[in-house]
């Protein structure tokens, strides 16, 4: 049987041990982060140097180039409907978005964290983003597009206990 991987959205730091609690029941963790620049500001940024990071999608004005991947079409298709998704449809067109709002930046940062997830082929996506990714049909929509499981920390953790019984 595949190792299960979980992207850990970079809200659920400090991790407080649930990386070494999810290695012990086989499941690798990983922190996906739209750029390096989120944990330097973080409080805990610097108390993860066991947690694999993943590379995020390459954004025009937003990724720095050396620090990203460039996008395929699969990819970019994953980035514009998931931004359709987690705005309700409300995301300005591509040719549109000079000015975002902070909570138009914050949606992308939200989208480029999921797709990273998504484009890594990960099983299980963990987040305490209710409003963005669990809320009104959300969580169903994305887990259904995208073959993967969106927990919320406490979810992800009665899962690692329900997989340690065993």
């Amino acid at each position: 049987m595949d190792k299960l991987r979980a992207t850990l959205d970079t809200n659920i730091v400090p991790l407080e041990g649930l990386e070494t609690r999810a290695a012990t029941v086989g499941v690798a963790t990983a922190l996906a982060t739209v750029t390096d620049r989120e944990l330097e500001s973080h409080s805990h940024g610097n108390t993860l140097p066991s947690v694999e990071r993943l590379i995020e999608t390459t954004v025009w004005d937003e990724s720095p180039w050396d620090g990203s991947v460039f996008a395929g079409e699969s990819e970019e298709d994953c980035f514009e409907t998931v931004l359709r998704i987690i705005s309700n449809g409300s995301f300005p067109k591509p040719n549109a978005r000079e000015d975002l709002t902070q909570g138009e930046r914050t949606q992308l940062r939200d989208a480029m964290i999921f797709c990273t997830h998504v484009r890594e082929g990960r099983d299980i996506f963990v987040t305490l983003d209710t409003k963005a990714f669990l809320r009104d049909g959300r969580k169903e929509r994305l887990e259904s597009l995208y073959k993967t499981r969106i927990m919320t920390r406490q979810q992800f953790v009665e899962y690692l206990d329900s997989r340690a019984a065993i």
